[in-house]
């Protein structure tokens, strides 16, 4: 949530990002049910479309029935990127499918990308909100777009 805070600033005027924790995105897509807490497909609601980008992060604690459901409540999407450290603890529950791609996707070469430099949200006190650092989003707007981009300090927006 504090990213899709941190990117919509960035963004122009009008435009917004909309972020989810994976329960609350499921529920409304009629995947996942709140009192047995249980992720499922579900054959007879249609995907969601018109994705751009979908992202997921911490997909390192994705259980293969979590990844399911996803993979049933969206289709169309032009990306779908899995934000995760496969050296962390495996999910609590049914298999480890983040890890598993990981390894599928490495040794096929292909997308797969490891971050080598540690980005940390600035540490603040209670009354100041934390902001992702800019070089972040400069790496990660390039990379997606190919133009290049720099953030003014001053304005706290991007430039470019």
């Amino acid at each position: 949530m504090q990213l899709q805070k941190s990117a919509n600033r960035s963004l122009p005027a009008g435009r917004s990002l909309s972020a989810f924790r994976l329960a609350q995105f499921l529920v409304d897509k009629g995947r996942y049910d709140p009192n047995p807490m249980r992720y499922c497909r579900n054959k007879s609601l249609r995907p969601t479309g018109g994705w751009k980008t979908v992202v997921i992060d911490e997909a390192s604690m994705l259980t293969e029935d979590m990844l399911a459901a996803v993979m049933d409540a969206v289709s169309e999407y032009e990306r779908l990127i899995l934000v995760g450290d496969p050296a962390q603890l495996p999910p609590i529950g049914v298999g480890r499918p983040f890890i598993d791609l990981v390894e599928l996707l490495r040794e096929q070469g292909r997308g797969y990308a490891l971050l080598t430099v540690r980005f940390r949200q600035e540490v603040v006190s209670r009354d100041k909100e934390a902001e992702t650092p800019p070089d972040l989003f400069t790496r990660t707007r390039e990379s997606f777009t190919g133009n290049p981009c720099r953030w003014n300090r001053r304005t706290r927006g991007w430039l470019g």
